[in-house]
């Protein structure tokens, strides 16, 4: 089996990796808190794999692992699950919800909170990671179902590309030709022209002084400034100081960009992880031009 492209959350460490914003969360940016009183509903890990197979071993291997961590609706092994049933709007993947319980006095302060895992293939991850950017780059938000419809019909019609093409199996749109899938496509970028604005953008990081404990804040595009992207990389090796930056960040910024606390070992494992941050779409590109030249 192949190596996940990121860290599973830490039996006995007070932080995990953290993920882009989920809907549900109190804030927009990540669940990531430094001390109990501020603590957010969620913290989060996303796991990356080569294929659906590696996947579905290592879920497995989690479910029959030793530890105390509660998983949420246990009882229901297809929850969410969507992988067996896609959502509308082609995402592709599967979360679960573990309720962190361990009996270290380090780690106790940090029980009961809930921590997200996705778990995600390659392809997966590059229909998400286009979705986000897609986000980032224009004033439609296709990840929520907001903005132009043409863009969030031709994600749909890109999650069925790929999943055929790279993994043998459906999305959202089972019953369309091949045919179908990549003519309704390619009518959409006649309009969105999404693909080709991905390739013209390039968010460049240089001279990052890498450490484990990164805060990546993206701030939000003005409707005049709409290809424009720009990254900042704040790195800490002290996970508390990188807390305390990213608290302050996200009460001072949170309606003017995106802020992130992420740990990773390596820059390049960050930049892969959190590609959306990096508007690195170069794989969803590449993925979509051999899937329509087939």
């Amino acid at each position: 089996m192949s190596h996940p492209a990121t860290e599973k959350p830490p039996a006995k460490a007070p932080c995990a990796p953290v993920m882009p914003p989920l809907p549900q969360r109190k804030h927009q940016s990540a669940g990531f808190c430094g001390c109990p009183a501020r603590m957010h509903d969620i913290a989060g890990c996303r796991i990356i794999f080569e294929t659906v197979e590696d996947l579905l071993i290592f879920r497995n291997s989690l479910h029959n692992a030793n530890f105390n961590h509660k998983r949420r609706g246990a009882d229901n092994e297809e929850r969410w699950n969507y992988l067996v049933n896609p959502k509308s709007d082609g995402y592709r993947g599967i979360h679960e919800v573990y309720e962190y319980d361990v009996r270290s006095e380090g780690g106790k302060t940090w029980n009961g909170l809930n921590v997200e895992i996705q778990f995600r293939t390659y392809a997966q991850h590059a229909w998400s990671t286009a979705v986000e950017v897609a986000g980032l780059l224009t004033m439609n938000k296709p990840k929520f179902g907001q903005g132009s419809q043409e863009l969030i019909n031709q994600f749909r019609f890109a999650s069925e590309l790929i999943a055929r093409q790279y993994e043998g199996s459906v999305s959202c749109l089972p019953d369309l030709t091949i045919q179908e899938v990549k003519d309704g496509f390619n009518d959409c970028e006649q309009k969105t022209r999404i693909v080709g604005l991905f390739r013209s953008v390039n968010t460049k990081v240089v001279d990052i002084d890498f450490k484990k404990n990164n805060v990546l804040v993206f701030p939000y595009v003005k409707m005049e400034d709409e290809n424009q992207s720009v990254l900042e990389v704040h790195p800490y090796d002290n996970v508390f100081r990188a807390i305390e930056r990213y608290n302050a960040l996200e009460e001072k910024m949170s309606n003017v960009a995106d802020v992130v606390l992420v740990r990773a070992d390596s820059f390049d494992n960050m930049r892969v992880t959190f590609r959306n941050y990096f508007a690195d779409t170069t794989d969803f590109v590449s993925m979509i031009e051999e899937a329509l030249a087939e």
